[in-house]
């Protein structure tokens, strides 16, 4: 975050900026509150960086979506999945993705979702669990299922 404070006359502003990263996105398919990104005057700052996009915004509340491009692993893929694979992986494969909608509702309609997108499912799991609002019964049921 970046503070920069402004003097005019008898008055001080304070300009405040965060940057965020948006995990396998492309600028020009990203949207906040179903606007096009591009055409917010709160976004400072859109720069593609490799398979990401880095965004300088100003303060505020924001609510970014996007097609989220996973590429598909070589062999079974969900033979790779696991606890330890990232939400975003997890989320994308048919049969896991199906699960965690099964038994995480809360979580997948939650803004904190893209906070946690990158994180391992136990990562998040433990982040998260005052948010989830899930019994431990549930989450040994997806551990035990993964």
């Amino acid at each position: 975050m970046n503070l920069k404070n402004v003097i005019t006359g008898e008055f001080v502003f304070w300009t405040i900026t965060a940057t965020v990263a948006l995990p396998k996105a492309t600028n020009k398919k990203i949207t906040e509150e179903s606007q096009d990104l591009r055409k917010s005057e709160d976004i400072k700052h859109i720069q593609q960086s490799g398979k990401d996009v880095t965004l300088t915004i100003g303060s505020g509340q924001y609510s970014f979506s996007y097609p989220m491009e996973v590429a598909a692993e070589k062999g079974n893929e969900s033979d790779k999945l696991s606890i330890d694979s990232s939400l975003a992986k997890l989320i994308a494969n048919k049969r896991t993705g199906n699960l965690l909608k099964q038994h995480l509702t809360n979580l997948m309609h939650s803004l904190w979702l893209s906070q946690v997108m990158g994180f391992s499912f136990e990562r998040a799991e433990k982040v998260l669990s005052d948010k989830l609002q899930v019994s431990s019964s549930q989450i040994s049921k997806i551990y035990n299922e993964l």
